[in-house]
């Protein structure tokens, strides 16, 4: 694959209290968000003992979870939206209109956080955190 530059990313969510009737169902940009990050883990469990061979040690796999970040400069309050589940999207790509673009990672989350920092030199922005709530997809139809 290619690389890409950031500048092709995008951000997307849908939230039933940031939408009229009309959006329910889409998942659409809920404004100006400028960066994200998505951090997925695995919880490892030691599983060395006096048998273990070669002193190596020996590891087996948990619980799978993610988080994720999106920034944007400050448009509007989201408080209403902590705590919501919302789904999200987090575009690799999206040169392309976003019902094409095949290159996103998706799923289910909490709004965790929000936070606001307020520099006196530039703009006001807004982070707002999730946690994933089940399976984190990747949709690469390239």
């Amino acid at each position: 694959m290619a690389e890409l530059h950031g500048s092709v990313g995008a951000f997307y969510m849908y939230s039933d209290t940031s939408l009229t009737a009309s959006d329910v169902g889409a998942v659409i940009q809920t404004g100006g968000f400028t960066n994200w990050t998505l951090d997925a883990n695995v919880d490892v469990f030691d599983t060395t003992s006096f048998l273990s061979t070669d002193s190596w040690r020996t590891f087996i796999a948990g619980l799978k979870g993610w988080t994720g970040t999106a920034e944007q400069h400050w448009q509007y309050d989201q408080l209403d939206d902590l705590g919501s589940k919302v789904i999200v999207r987090f575009y690799i790509d999206d040169t392309q209109a976003v019902a094409t673009s095949d290159q996103y990672y998706y799923g289910f989350a909490k709004v965790a956080g929000l936070s606001v920092e307020t520099p006196v030199d530039a703009l006001i922005d807004q982070t707002l955190s999730f946690t994933g709530e089940g399976q984190l997809y990747l949709n690469n139809n390239i």
